[in-house]
């Protein structure tokens, strides 16, 4: 089936408004690392969703620059509430110690739960991959 010039998305933005300037990414590429995380499947799935069918609309080119924004609004979110809106200071790799190192937390503690981050009522399994 054919489609028409007119039908295609505008992907003139994409990868352009979030993206770094070209001195900014070569100086990142030098300093770059790997970050990962674990989620279930449906999470995943859900975030590549809305990756997909934003395409063409907002200017992520990548999966990753998808997620790096969508951390970063968290990040800037969280410092903007707790931390006077300033950057707090940096932290290593390896230095962040698993939630049941850390005396007095535990890994139940309130907060974010499933029904946060997928939409559920609360009642379905930990969305983050977390067994418990």
């Amino acid at each position: 089936m054919d489609r028409r010039a007119d039908d295609q998305p505008d992907t003139s933005m994409v990868g352009t408004a979030r993206s770094p300037s070209s001195q900014a990414k070569e100086k990142s590429a030098k300093s770059r690392v790997r970050m990962g995380f674990y989620v279930d499947s449906a999470v995943a799935a859900r975030i590549r969703g809305a990756f997909v069918h934003t395409r063409g609309i907002e200017p992520d080119g990548t999966l990753g620059e998808f997620l790096l924004f969508s951390v970063l609004n968290e990040v800037s979110r969280l410092e903007s509430l707790h931390n006077g809106g300033g950057a707090w200071p940096e932290v290593g790799a390896g230095q962040i110690k698993s939630i049941t190192q850390l005396d007095g937390i535990g890994r139940h503690r309130g907060g974010r739960g499933s029904a946060e981050l997928d939409g559920s009522d609360g009642d379905s399994a930990d969305t983050l991959g977390n067994s418990g």
